[in-house]
């Protein structure tokens, strides 16, 4: 390759790198190991929830029963942060429109999948403790 032709054809060329470089990275990223993080939210002890919904760091408990139970705030259709509201008892998405019951359960809106439920243990203080993947 003479001179002429290496930047007549040199920028294409450069061009067509980085252009499969751009369309095999989210490939590459898939294939990859990623790291699971875990985090721990802590509540106050069970008495304190009764009848109420709290929330902390993308978790919401409720203690409807005789157990708290924890449920993510993360919808189950695109991974908004649902709210919840005190007037109907449910869950809402504001993104889309989503709603769930106080249990988590799917009542209406495009998600298909209810709330994730997530592991509840009970502290040395009484402290209710939830373990969230992030």
């Amino acid at each position: 390759m003479d001179r002429r032709e290496f930047f007549r054809e040199g920028p294409f060329r450069a061009l067509g790198v980085l252009v499969c470089a751009l369309a095999a990275y989210p490939v590459f990223r898939f294939m990859t190991f990623r790291k699971i993080r875990k985090t721990t939210v802590t509540f106050p002890p069970a008495p304190d929830i009764q009848s109420r919904v709290l929330y902390r760091k993308g978790v919401f408990l409720t203690a409807r029963g005789p157990h708290p139970r924890a449920l993510s705030a993360r919808c189950s259709h695109l991974g908004c942060t649902v709210r919840f509201d005190e007037v109907t008892q449910t869950f809402r998405c504001p993104c889309h429109g989503s709603v769930f019951d106080a249990d988590g359960k799917r009542l209406e809106g495009p998600a298909r999948k209810p709330l994730e439920a997530l592991p509840v243990t009970v502290g040395k203080d009484k402290e209710i403790l939830v373990t969230r993947i992030l």
